[in-house]
């Protein structure tokens, strides 16, 4: 396994309909692979460069994470402590629950704890068309603010007791809500000051300069005739002018998201000594906080089988289930998009990837990668 065939691998995507991929691999911090290749717009032939921006949608969710647990590192809260506490629009809480008659809204029997919104056992989905949602929007319109939002997701039912179940939801989106009520910032210029000044990253925000419109990477596909299409490239999770996302709102480049990582993967210091965690936070992020009733729903995705659920981040938990030649507690996301990070402490490996196709081919793609960089990495010696 050499490196020709890593790359071949990335030129091999555009018979999938993946116009352009960026894939860089770091150990110890240290660059070991990077290949850019391909069109940031394929209709209008711009190449991809490493000032490519992408919309990373949920890879937004471990940086949201690692930002809230600053926060809990400096005492401002407990894990088991109520939602509702810090947002009061979580004090009266309902849950759907499915019964013979049919679906009956009742008050939840237990309190919505911080732990429930990072873990997704809260019972909160991702219907973004749910009427409090659609109603707050016609309110506050493209101002709607972030703990406006979190203030309409409060006032949807569960769909299901607080704990008892996993469900990917909008969450990370409360979190953020959070993480402005405990900072007194707005959640971007506490990123700013805790996440992206500290590791250089100049390139990440939630909604990019006017100035770099250009060089946010086309959503693109096949059209029947075989030929390149654009799709709208709005990010319809971030609605508005001011509500910043948790859960899917961030637009970067690989180099500056590879910036954040490298850091997670170093439990928590960059390269360069700066630290943004402690180790120990990082070790708490990473550990599987799943029951099995809990996994079983996490698991009815085929991609995720093998791995739980921390805070913010999928964790290995059963390399022989998940067919993973990284090491137990290697832990990370993906992206709507196609975006994918993997960050594994014990080999000190990181994975970036990204691309911004229509099919991503997520499923098929990011288990290869995920593969095929360790086995190169081990055949060149490099762990």
């Amino acid at each position: 396994m050499n490196r020709q065939r890593l790359m071949e691998f990335q030129k091999d995507l555009e018979k999938l309909g993946i116009a352009g991929n960026d894939l860089a691999v770091f150990v110890d911090g240290k660059e070991v692979y990077r290949n850019i290749y391909g069109w940031q717009d394929p209709v209008e032939r711009v190449p991809l460069t490493e000032h490519t921006l992408f919309r990373m949608f949920s890879m937004t969710k471990p940086v949201t994470c690692a930002a809230a647990f600053r926060l809990y590192e400096e005492g401002r809260f407990l894990m088991n402590d109520p939602v509702s506490e810090y947002l009061p629009e979580f004090a009266n809480i309902n849950v759907a629950e499915q019964t013979s008659r049919g679906t009956e809204v009742r008050p939840a029997r237990e309190l919505l704890t911080i732990r429930q919104l990072f873990n997704m056992t809260s019972g909160i989905d991702y219907d973004m068309e749910s009427p409090p949602i659609v109603a707050a929007l016609s309110t506050y319109g493209d101002e709607i603010t972030t703990r406006q939002m979190a203030a309409a997701i409060a006032q949807k039912p569960l769909l299901f007791e607080p704990g008892t179940h996993w469900m990917y939801g909008l969450n990370h989106d409360v979190l953020g809500a959070l993480i402005e009520v405990l900072s007194g910032m707005s959640f971007s210029e506490y990123l700013k000051q805790m996440i992206f000044e500290p590791l250089g990253m100049n390139e990440s925000w939630f909604r990019e300069p006017s100035e770099r419109t250009k060089d946010v990477c086309a959503r693109y596909g096949k059209a029947e005739d075989g030929s390149w299409k654009k799709y709208d490239n709005t990010n319809n999770l971030q609605p508005g002018n001011s509500f910043e996302s948790g859960g899917a709102g961030l637009t970067m480049t690989v180099n500056d998201y590879a910036r954040f990582a490298c850091a997670m993967t170093m439990r928590g210091c960059a390269p360069d000594g700066r630290r943004i965690l402690a180790g120990r936070t990082i070790d708490l992020m990473r550990s599987n906080t799943l029951n099995d009733v809990q996994l079983a729903d996490m698991w009815e995705t085929p991609t995720r089988v093998g791995y739980g659920y921390g805070y913010g981040v999928r964790t290995l938990v059963d390399a022989s289930l998940s067919g993973s030649p990284s090491a137990i507690g290697e832990y990370g996301w993906g992206g709507a998009w196609g975006s994918y990070t993997l960050m594994d402490p014990q080999n000190k490996v990181t994975i970036v990837y990204a691309e911004q196709a229509y099919d991503t081919h997520g499923p098929f793609i990011q288990r290869r990668l995920r593969n095929m960089v360790y086995s190169y990495l081990e055949w060149e010696g490099l762990i």
